[in-house]
């Protein structure tokens, strides 16, 4: 009894707050400037670039400490102390203009002096703290390749189960799907109950997904005894034929329009001529059911028939618009297929076959399976 994979765990990013700054001690003390005149704003921006706020308070005289005041001591002192005076009566006199050129200086202390320059500078530097929004209408980058979040959970064995199997299944398993195989000169079991459309109207009534396969011609370099033939234009024709073949037998078995059927072609050990035979049969059968409104699958070995199929994708020609890879490997993740590219069939067209002939009792009923993870198109 296989188990099941658990969706994984999506890390979770915690926004921590940021710190606050704090103002810088003696911030209310540099009101001094407030009434001076221009002589007096010019000495205060010096003292704000110099770094002088360390002293707490700008009326001791902090910017004049620097080389300026030490060259003349005495005469200056005069001033110094008739300024000071001032400063030290005007803050209650002119509260309004004293506020709005502090305000911006003790915010940005890197900015240009408060006279009519340092609005004009404001505004240039405004549109650098956010870049303008874009000329041209974004367009996002296509939605990554799907890695884990498959829809459903797929069963195929070799004979179609009866209907009371089937109900049990539907209760008792993990299982939403099952493969039906509905046809073909290479198939392995009669399947009858395919032979009308009663059972596929009676599982999907149970809530079944269902995923024709059709078993037609092999490839060429195998020991089947149907096998496709080495004239490229001839295997075309094959594929064209086995389409037809396939579609008649989907719409006796229940079948409409819109589903996939998925040719089943095995596992063959071959060489350069013989992947380009298997391609032009796959360019029949998907031109044909193309044609008659059906989607075209390939079910096929990972260094194959898929490998193959890849090959052609590459050059950019047509292509089955959905993959079912034998690769089995215990679990049923969609990428990293060998000789498949994760960007190719990335968009729920994938089907991974990764136990085979398994047993499983669910329910009572036992039957011997080959499991498969889907994120591809399946019918109805």
């Amino acid at each position: 009894m296989p188990r099941w994979p658990l969706a994984p765990l999506t890390a979770l990013a915690l926004d921590r707050p940021r710190p606050t700054t704090a103002p810088k001690p003696g911030a209310p003390k540099s009101e001094a400037p407030k009434s001076d005149p221009p002589t007096t704003a010019a000495t205060k921006s010096t003292s704000s670039e110099s770094g002088s706020p360390k002293s707490g308070a700008p009326r001791s005289g902090a910017p004049r400490s620097s080389a300026p005041k030490s060259d003349s001591p005495k005469p200056d002192a005069p001033k110094t102390t008739a300024t000071t005076t001032g400063k030290a009566d005007a803050p209650k006199s002119d509260p309004p203009k004293a506020e709005t050129p502090k305000a911006s200086a003790t915010t940005a202390k890197a900015d240009p002096p408060k006279p009519g320059p340092a609005k004009a500078v404001a505004k240039v530097d405004a549109p650098t703290a956010a870049p303008p929004p874009p000329t041209a209408p974004y367009i996002p980058p296509p939605p990554p390749p799907p890695v884990t979040a498959w829809r459903y959970w797929v069963f195929d064995t070799c004979e179609t189960p009866s209907l009371d199997a089937m109900a049990i299944w539907k209760r008792a398993s993990p299982y939403n799907a099952v493969g039906i195989y509905i046809g073909g000169p290479m198939r392995g079991c009669p399947n009858p109950t395919l032979d009308n459309p009663d059972w596929v109207h009676a599982v999907v009534a149970m809530g079944w997904k269902l995923l024709p396969v059709y078993i037609g011609p092999q490839a060429p370099c195998t020991d089947f005894h149907v096998r496709l033939s080495y004239d490229l234009s001839v295997a075309t024709d094959q594929g064209i034929q086995a389409a037809d073949d396939a579609i008649n037998h989907a719409l006796t078995a229940g079948l409409q329009p819109g589903a996939p059927i998925y040719a089943d072609v095995e596992h063959y050990f071959g060489d350069t001529p013989c992947n380009h035979v298997v391609r032009a049969y796959l360019s029949g059968w998907t031109r044909r059911l193309h044609d008659r409104g059906f989607v075209a699958g390939l079910y096929g070995n990972f260094n194959s028939a898929v490998t193959a199929e890849a090959a052609h994708a590459a050059e950019f020609k047509p292509v089955v618009d959905a993959i079912w890879v034998a690769w089995w490997t215990g679990n049923g993740g969609m990428t990293g297929s060998p000789g498949v590219p994760d960007s190719a069939w990335a968009y729920d067209q994938r089907v991974h076959q990764y136990l085979a002939n398994y047993t499983e009792t669910w329910g009572g009923v036992t039957m011997l399976i080959d499991i498969n993870a889907v994120d591809g198109p399946v019918a109805p």
